[in-house]
């Protein structure tokens, strides 16, 4: 913004100058001039009368052709223009420079009304983008409203952190060929400590670490060399404090252990006499990410859900997919030769005992416990889950027979069992299972499996086969000779038997509408879904499609997020050790991805199970979360049970204390807001749960040096003619006075600062009077002439 002092000029002046009009050409008058000087020189030498009045005559008619002309100028003078810049960026809050910097614009814009003929037009300079305080192009489109004739300097008033000075050859331009002059709201130099962040990362793989780099610098301190005290702070962790030297690279290593934005805070201890701390603190965000998610998915027999799964997983690029598809369990015989067979053997060894530990996520879908998997394999998947493992099964009828994985060892770490063998004791079973791998039976038969890796492959690989390791009729399955096969039943109590076989009536068969529960509305997993029903609408119906299958549960453990009509529950998901369990008690999800009856939102569905399973932050059902946006803190709890609202503490990078209230604004949600005015790290917690949010410094440029200092503009300010002055501080201000000076003298002295006087005026009207008028040359040129003939006839 602009503003100016335009004081009264006094009355206008009148400028008289003495110009020619040729009435002929110039190369025409010279002739002339030349023949008529001829003439006249020869009459004189042959002294003759009358030469000499013939010479004049001569000259009165070169003079009336030469058209000479008294102009009279009327005129009034123009103020000349000076800039006043002020600085208003971050760095100049810093104590009282603002007040200081205003007090001095004050005393300026004053004493130049007091000067006739002066208009100083203020220019206030705030931060630009991130690129500092950028004073010169402030100075560059002030100059361009003004003409170069009346332009009569600048007087910059700025700490002298600035940024785009003009290089040595294109000052002079830059400047408009006036003086520039310096005021600086301090004392004199001053120092400063800054923390930079020299190399970050913005992710990092989980489960590695990064590297941050960072180092400290002592701005015009006298105690350079001396190592400085460096704290680092993550959230989770306990502070770290080390001793690091000054001005040199410092390597920080940072693990990263979960997935989702990680905040680490900098700090580095005051400097004695720095000007501000400020830029001692830095925060840094990283981003922790899974590398390849690793997931094995293990379909028990070719079903339409198949390709729902692989299509899921195998959109997007960062899952690593090992699928297979059981095809010829050992329970199976037909006729068809063993080397004829194109099926490879289940790697159940590999998958299940040396490599288990490097999946993500394991998926079971309407696999069965066939005999296929050993139970001391299907032990380890339960030791995976408790390890810290995510598994996801989705069941149909199978889940509710024989070989439902129920029966298992499985089974401790399952949220329900099928109605109908919630009485059924699987340790019986599994000690039986035991004793024979200990007599020497190994527990297990050999299925065959077409297999599809890295959910790249053809669709071919879905169901089509790779080698063959099956077994012919009345085989042992691949076992050794005298080795007994595994059996669904085998080593399993009659009466036991009996409760299996009549399980099937877990399966109730029907079309439904899958509802998402009241804690499932609560749920990141579920919530929000569309075509789901209405949180606040118990009554009203989902707009997605029906299933036609579901499995009747039993010994529920977890949180129900979707049930069936009735309120039988659908999906299912619990927390089992440190690892994740999710249940959908049905094979039907295909629906939906097929738009069967409207569709539904499988793909969604699924990925947020995934996801949830494999603990990511977003999905957490009891979080507090805590981010800046805008200047502002905007905190929300999300919480399955109880009400959201209520009071949380917020704790700022300077260490006061605030409550925050939060509002519902949800099924198990509640936000509220705050400024967030100081970077750094802002804490927010309810007494249970702790969040952080990372607010960066505005301007990294600003903030890179907060010194008040002349170094970067001394040698400008002195070739343009000005100079630098302190203002002192608020208490005993030293303002400079306001001098005019002509252009060339210099522009600043001892307590005072100059602007050039410029001179410019506006015409405001021109008279032309002609001295020789063709009135009164001819009648002088007759006589003249008339004079010289009578002087030669006597």
């Amino acid at each position: 913004m602009t503003s100016g002092v335009a004081p009264g000029l006094g009355l206008e002046h009148l400028i008289v100058a003495l110009r020619c009009d040729p009435l002929v050409p110039a190369a025409v008058l010279v002739a002339l001039a030349a023949a008529m000087a001829l003439a006249t020189g020869f009459g004189l030498w042959r002294r003759a009368r009358g030469a000499a009045w013939r010479g004049v005559a001569f000259a009165v008619l070169l003079g009336w052709l030469a058209g000479p002309v008294l102009v009279r100028e009327t005129v009034r003078p123009l103020p000349d223009i000076g800039v006043l810049l002020v600085d208003h960026s971050a760095s100049m809050r810093i104590g009282d420079r603002t007040a200081l910097a205003d007090r001095a614009a004050a005393a300026l814009t004053a004493a130049a009304a007091r000067h006739p003929g002066l208009e100083l037009r203020k220019v206030v300079v705030a931060e630009h983008g991130d690129r500092g305080t950028r004073l010169f192009d402030a100075l560059g489109r002030a100059m361009g409203d003004i003409p170069r004739a009346r332009y009569a300097g600048a007087i910059a008033i700025s700490d002298g952190e600035v940024t785009g000075i003009p290089a040595p050859a294109a000052r002079a331009a830059a400047l408009g060929g006036a003086p520039f002059s310096l005021l600086i709201p301090a004392r004199g130099e001053q120092t400063d400590r800054v923390l930079r962040v020299l190399d970050a990362p913005g992710y990092g793989i989980v489960g590695k670490s990064v590297t941050l780099r960072v180092a400290i610098d002592d701005l015009r301190a006298d105690d350079a060399g001396t190592p400085a005290r460096l704290t680092i702070r993550r959230a989770g962790a306990p502070t770290e404090t080390r001793e690091v030297p000054v001005g040199r690279p410092v390597p920080v290593v940072v693990p990263i252990r979960r997935s989702g934005p990680i905040v680490i805070a900098l700090a580095a201890a005051p400097l004695a006499g720095e000007v501000s701390t400020l830029n001692n603190d830095a925060v840094v965000q990283i981003t922790g990410v899974r590398d390849r998610l690793r997931v094995l998915l293990v379909s028990g027999s070719p079903h339409q859900g198949e390709r729902t799964w692989r299509r899921l997983l195998t959109s997007d690029p960062a899952v690593d997919l090992v699928d297979f598809t059981i095809l010829r369990p050992p329970d199976k015989v037909d006729l068809t030769p063993l080397d004829q067979l194109s099926l490879i053997p289940f790697p159940e060894d590999e998958l299940f005992d040396r490599k288990i530990g490097k999946f993500d996520l394991i998926i079971l879908d309407r696999f069965a416990d066939s005999g296929l998997l050993p139970f001391r394999y299907l032990a380890n998947i339960a030791a995976y889950v408790r390890g810290g493992g995510a598994l996801l099964m989705s069941v149909g009828p199978e889940f509710a027979g024989p070989g439902s994985l129920a029966l298992t060892p499985l089974r401790p770490v399952l949220p329900a069992v099928p109605a109908g063998l919630e009485a059924t004791g699987w340790p019986i079973r599994f000690a039986a299972a035991e004793r024979g791998a200990a007599a020497g039976d190994p527990g297990g038969g050999q299925g065959t499996a077409a297999a599809g890796d890295n959910a790249g492959n053809a669709a071919g690989n879905a169901a089509g086969p790779g080698n063959t390791a099956g077994n012919a009729p009345g085989d042992t399955a691949g076992n050794a000779p005298g080795d007994a096969p595994h059996s669904p039943l085998g080593d399993f109590p009659a009466d036991l038997i009996g409760a299996a076989a009549g399980a099937p009536r877990a399966v109730v068969d029907g079309a439904f509408r899958p509802r998402v529960t009241a804690i499932g509305a609560r749920d990141p997993v579920t919530a929000g879904l569309p075509g789901a029903n209405p949180p606040d609408d118990p009554g009203a119906a989902p707009s997605w499609g029906r299933w036609y299958r579901r499995i009747e549960p039993a010994r529920v453990h977890g949180e129900v997020l979707m049930r069936a009509p009735g309120g039988a529950p659908l999906l299912v998901l619990n927390r089992v050790g440190k690892g994740r369990v999710a249940l959908l008690l049905s094979d039907q999800i295909w629906l939906w991805s097929r738009g069967h009856d409207g569709g539904g939102p499988d793909a969604e569905l699924l990925r947020r199970i995934a996801h949830w399973l494999m603990k990511e932050p977003a999905l957490e059902e009891n979080a507090l979360s805590a981010k800046v946006a805008q200047g502002r803190l905007r905190v929300e709890r999300r919480r399955l049970e109880g009400d959201a609202a209520g009071p949380v503490t917020v704790t700022g990078p300077d260490g006061v204390r605030q409550v925050l209230t939060l509002h519902r604004t949800g099924p198990g949600l509640a936000g509220a807001s705050l400024a967030a005015p100081h970077p750094g790290m802002w804490r927010v917690t309810d007494g249970a749960r702790t969040a952080v949010a990372a607010v960066s410094l505005p301007d990294p440029a600003e903030y890179a040096d907060l010194r008040a200092t002349a170094t970067r503009l001394r040698r400008l300010a002195a070739a343009s003619g000005g100079g630098v002055h302190w203002l002192g501080t608020a208490a005993a201000p030293r303002l400079p006075a306001l001098r005019r000076v002509w252009p060339g003298d210099a522009a600043s002295g001892l307590g005072w600062v100059g602007l050039d006087r410029r001179g410019g005026h506006l015409l405001t009207g021109v008279a032309r009077v002609p001295l020789l008028p063709a009135w009164a040359a001819l009648p002088l040129m007759l006589g003249l002439l008339l004079f010289a003939w009578r002087r030669e006839a006597r």
